[in-house]
């Protein structure tokens, strides 16, 4: 039995590491099956070791604390 994609839709993303891209895809919910592209936007994840430092210090805490528990 095949689908005739006239049901619900939901939107997935998938990430293109390569081409720094989050692509949004429109999808059949009934089989799963990308029924277009919504939208491309550039991302490009950013890692920062002591990003939650601030937080943690108003909180009596330092980054090293929790590291050395």
């Amino acid at each position: 039995m095949s689908c005739g994609h006239d049901g619900y839709r939901e939107i997935r993303s998938r990430y293109e590491g390569d081409a720094g891209v989050l692509v949004y895809e429109w999808m059949c919910e009934e089989c799963s099956a990308p029924l277009g592209e919504a939208a491309r936007t550039a991302y490009r994840p950013q890692f920062e070791p002591s990003g939650n430092d601030p937080y943690l210090t108003s909180l009596g805490h330092s980054g090293r604390d929790r590291l050395s528990a």
